[in-house]
């Protein structure tokens, strides 16, 4: 809401963090580890469009609840959905891409 995006970013980040730890799965934090800052500077350029943040927090709130819930097949299958929509929002609103919210 305060349009605090470096906070929201830190929040997005963190978020998934949690999640790469919770899996335990060495295979996943070696693929994400060296993408980590062009992951971060990605959410950085990208959740600067508020669509973008408010996607966000809706799919990180459905995605806490099916891991709540243990509901293992639900929150893989809200986590792609979520990536899918991050992609394509990586596409209209990155700064560099040509292509923006107005364009939209």
């Amino acid at each position: 809401d305060r349009g605090d995006v470096p906070l929201f970013v830190e929040a997005d980040l963190a978020f998934h963090e949690v999640l790469f730890e919770a899996a335990d799965n060495a295979f996943l934090e070696a693929l994400v580890q060296p993408l980590a800052s062009v992951i971060r500077e990605l959410r950085e350029e990208t959740s600067s469009a508020l669509e973008t943040r408010e996607h966000a927090i809706d799919f990180h709130g459905r995605i806490l609840r099916r891991v709540a819930d243990r509901d293992t097949e639900g929150a893989r299958d809200d986590m792609r959905e979520h990536l899918v929509l991050t992609e394509e929002h990586m596409e209209r609103f990155r700064v560099g891409s040509g292509r923006s919210s107005a364009a939209s």
